[in-house]
């Protein structure tokens, strides 16, 4: 929700109404969102750097939160819009945090129990990803990683069991279960080069894959390691997606660069259900209007504490008064 300013005619008094958006770009104007887009533009591939200060739009539009109960409207809560940016200082770790329990759960949801790790050696790195005035070891493993998913999926190998002491084979296709996974990708502070963290959904012969990720381009270091508890494994994989990212210097360690990925699920797994959904669609004031007719919602209006502002309007169901409770306006 988010709301828009307009004068009230013979008043001189300007006043905001609260109405849904489909996403934040809404937050801006026609102008703001070509030199949004002619900005990102300018910046790809160029090394991450966090904003000194958050963009003018960030929390510069108020939404409200109506809380029911027994089919009521019991209150409602005043609060303002982020950003939702990786950029922002003041939304990154917060943007963050929420990635990290989305992808804590569909891991849960999957069983991604093994976690497997892929790195890379930054001698066998072509020069034209790693070199003296560019570090593209990102681009680099997750190209590896891609052809590494469709060679095991496709072929059938044979290996040798050093304490068994025998061979055997391992065929994916045949496997019970449609492999799956997420990764989550971070740098080594020393070297600065991109190594993988994986959460699979099934143990892969470590000979395998240490052969076939070599044989590609990856390094020597490779290991998988199965856990009896999901959670567990999975907590410790997606806590890389917030590691650092407080420290001032975290993006200079990192190496990543504008619009590059942190983290992929795969195609296969499961998605938690999404609670949420859209009641109306992306409409003028007065189809707005309308549309609130309609489903017999009327307006209360609360007196804003900035002088600059004008009162807000907030939609509630005709005949009910819930009450109007205001968070901190940097919350």
């Amino acid at each position: 929700m988010i709301t828009e300013s307009k004068n009230v005619p013979g008043t001189g008094v300007r006043r905001q109404l609260l109405y849904s958006t489909l996403n934040r770009t809404t937050q801006q104007s026609v102008d703001q969102k070509q030199r949004a887009q002619e900005t990102k533009e300018r910046m790809k591939g160029k090394p991450f750097q966090t904003r000194k200060a958050p963009p003018l739009f960030c929390k510069s539009r108020k939404i409200f939160f109506m809380a029911i109960q027994n089919g009521r409207l019991d209150r409602i809560s005043i609060g303002r819009i982020g950003c939702n940016s990786w950029t922002c200082p003041v939304c990154q770790i917060k943007k963050a945090v929420q990635l990290k329990y989305k992808l804590f759960d569909i891991a849960c949801l999957n069983n991604l129990s093994h976690q497997l790790v892929l790195t890379l050696d930054p001698k066998k790195i072509p020069k034209e990803y790693l070199n003296d005035k560019n570090n593209s070891s990102h681009k680099y493993i997750t190209k590896l990683f891609n052809h590494f998913k469709t060679v095991i999926n496709r072929k059938k190998f044979t290996y040798f069991n050093k304490i068994k002491k025998r061979y055997y084979s391992f065929d994916l296709k045949k496997q019970a279960e449609v492999f799956k996974y997420l990764w989550v990708l971070q740098y080594q502070p020393r070297t600065g080069i991109a190594h993988l963290h994986v959460l699979i959904n099934q143990f892969l012969p470590a000979e395998v894959i240490r052969k076939l990720w070599m044989k590609i381009g990856g390094g020597v270091d490779v290991w998988i390691e199965g856990s009896r508890n999901v959670e567990a494994v999975s907590r410790y994989v997606t806590n890389y997606i917030v590691k650092g990212i407080d420290e001032k210097d975290f993006h200079k360690k990192g190496g990543f660069k504008y619009f590059e990925r942190r983290y992929s699920v795969g195609r296969s797994c499961l998605r938690p259900e999404n609670n949420s959904r859209r009641i109306f669609k992306k409409l003028s004031d007065i189809e707005m209007r309308r549309k609130l007719d309609t489903h017999e919602l009327g307006f209360i209006i609360d007196e804003l504490k900035d002088p600059n502002s004008a009162d807000l309007e907030i939609i509630f169901r005709q005949g009910e008064k819930p009450k109007v409770e205001r968070k901190d306006d940097d919350s």
